[in-house]
C-alpha cells in the first residue's frame, strides 16, 4: 500500500484472514472499513486493549455496526501481551487457525461444501 486510502486489488472471501500489523494505527481505519464489506473468517489488528478501544470508537464514529465491530479481534493472539515477534506470530497464527476451524465447522453444519485439495 502506498497510501492510507489505496487498497491492493485483493479478493477477500469467506476463507480469507485479514491481519493488520501496523504500528502507525491511523492506516487501519480505512482498511478495516474495506475489509468489513466482505466476510473474511478472521479480521485482527495489532495493538493494546487501549489501542483497540480507540480503534473501535473511531469505527463507531462512522456508523460501523456493533455486529461488525465484534468481528475485529484485538488485541490479537492467544497469548496476552506477546512482545517478541516470534511469540506474537505463533500466538496470532494459533488464533487464526482456531477461527478457521470454527468457520469451517459452521460451513459443514450448514451443509455447505468445502473445497478439498488432493495431494
Amino acid at each position: 500500500m502506498k497510501s492510507q486510502n489505496s487498497f491492493p486489488d485483493l479478493v477477500i472471501d469467506d476463507w480469507s484472514a485479514v491481519l493488520l500489523l501496523f504500528h502507525a494505527h491511523e492506516w487501519e481505519h480505512n482498511i478495516l472499513i474495506h475489509a468489513l464489506q466482505f466476510n473474511p473468517f478472521y479480521i485482527g489488528a495489532l495493538g493494546s486493549p487501549k489501542t483497540h478501544k480507540v480503534r473501535i470508537e473511531s469505527l463507531m464514529d462512522v456508523n460501523i455496526s456493533a455486529q461488525d465491530l465484534d468481528r475485529i479481534h484485538g488485541p490479537i493472539g492467544v497469548i496476552p501481551s506477546a512482545r517478541d515477534a516470534h511469540t506474537l506470530a505463533i500466538s496470532v497464527l494459533a488464533q487464526i487457525i482456531a477461527s478457521y476451524r470454527q468457520a469451517s465447522s459452521a460451513m459443514v453444519q450448514n451443509g455447505d461444501h468445502l473445497m478439498t485439495v488432493a495431494s
